[in-house]
């Protein structure tokens, strides 16, 4: 069952209870507030294209993303501590502007799957592309997605965003991949800075780095993805292959 199914039913009793001393059981229960029912059930959704500077709120918290949904070039998006994030099935979120998500150690960021009983691949991560360097996610916990931070640089692109101090977990495929993809002779360069994260629990690697490319003409010397970065002080844990993983393929 999705989260937001059981909203109309809570918003119901909330209405209906306004006041009144219910008894079940045998037990008794006052409900003295119903408008902090409502509140606690309410959930902002969120569906397709982010085209303008944009903040998420702890106040408005939880997100729900229904739909793929992307962050436009050259739009930032802000997320507050405490935020959490639920995602549909089969949706994701891709950075193509900048996206800015600092938690705190004791109000991390939660991305996370927007079913009651989650489970990992419910959805498609979170999806850095070109324009998004400058992007940060920190003290943050991404968890029951197919991969869960993809950073992908394609041809003649540069993308260096940072991922640090959060959880990555419960994931199908990869914790985090980083893909760098060359054409002909546009090279790329995928160079995140990933520091201090947990990335335990995944279906295949903690940390995959994957670089190539397509056939070059004529180009000398040949451009190559190229798919590094600075790793350092993670924990990587209980990930069916292996900690990190390294994969080149030649164009």
């Amino acid at each position: 069952m999705n989260r937001r199914e059981i909203e109309p039913l809570a918003l119901s009793l909330a209405v209906l209870c306004q006041g009144l001393v219910l008894i079940f059981f045998g037990v008794t229960v006052v409900v003295a507030d119903a408008s902090a029912a409502v509140s606690a059930q309410r959930s902002a959704e969120v569906c397709g294209s982010i085209s303008v500077d944009t903040a998420w709120t702890r106040e408005q918290s939880p997100y729900s993303v229904t739909c793929d949904t992307a962050l436009e070039p050259g739009v930032t998006l802000s997320v507050e501590p405490g935020v959490e994030i639920l995602f549909d099935p089969g949706t994701s979120l891709t950075l193509w502007g900048t996206f800015f998500a600092s938690g705190t150690p004791t109000r991390p960021i939660t991305f996370t799957s927007g079913w009651l009983v989650p489970a990992p691949g419910d959805w498609e991560g979170l999806h850095f592309e070109a324009g998004s360097s400058d992007s940060r996610l920190a003290e943050c916990v991404v968890e029951y997605a197919t991969t869960g931070v993809h950073v992908y640089a394609g041809p003649g692109a540069v993308i260096s965003p940072t991922v640090e101090n959060c959880t990555i977990r419960h994931h199908t495929s990869h914790g985090i991949t980083v893909e760098a993809f060359a054409s002909s002779c546009d090279a790329a360069r995928a160079e995140p800075a990933i520091v201090g994260c947990a990335i335990e629990d995944n279906g295949q690697c903690g940390i995959y780095a994957y670089g190539h490319g397509s056939e070059t003409h004529g180009c000398f010397p040949a451009e190559t993805g190229s798919a590094g970065g600075l790793v350092a002080r993670n924990t990587l844990r209980h990930n069916q292959a292996s900690g990190i993983c390294l994969r080149a393929e030649p164009g």
